[in-house]
């Protein structure tokens, strides 16, 4: 279901009083997937001072809990994309099994400028590719 997926592990940081990882840190690890799936593509749209993705509504759905030290697999793929936003849909799981769900939706944001612009095509073009989002021309 997931063409990409990072291994992480879970740090003291990301534990809480209770022992388990603070509810707010199941975010943390989808935007290191995030991240990780953008640059795999070659982009590195957080890195820049001129425009970026950011997010404009998360939901994360927990199944399980994790703990100091688990081993975990986040992984992400783009479900939808448009001109200015795309949706991401997240699965962290430990052992081949569900702890938490999730997705969020982000825009292409000019810093400069102050508004949502276009992702470059080229950006589009690469995501519909990796995820099979489109057909491939007939030769």
């Amino acid at each position: 279901m997931f063409r990409f997926s990072i291994k992480l592990t879970v740090k003291e940081a990301d534990v809480n009083d209770r022992q388990h990882v603070s509810f707010d840190r199941y975010f943390v690890f989808f935007n290191e997937a995030r991240i990780a799936y953008l640059a795999m593509l070659g982009y590195y749209f957080d890195a820049g001072p001129r425009s970026g993705v950011i997010a404009i509504n998360a939901h994360c759905a927990y199944r399980k809990e994790l703990r100091l030290g688990d081993e975990i697999t986040v992984g992400c793929k783009i479900r939808e994309i448009k001109k200015k936003s795309f949706v991401m849909e997240f699965v962290i799981s430990m052992k081949d099994h569900p702890c938490a769900e999730g997705d969020a939706a982000f825009l292409y944001f000019d810093y400069e400028n102050r508004n949502v612009t276009a992702f470059p095509p080229q950006f589009i073009e690469d995501v519909q590719s990796h995820e099979g989002l489109i057909e491939p021309p007939v030769m």
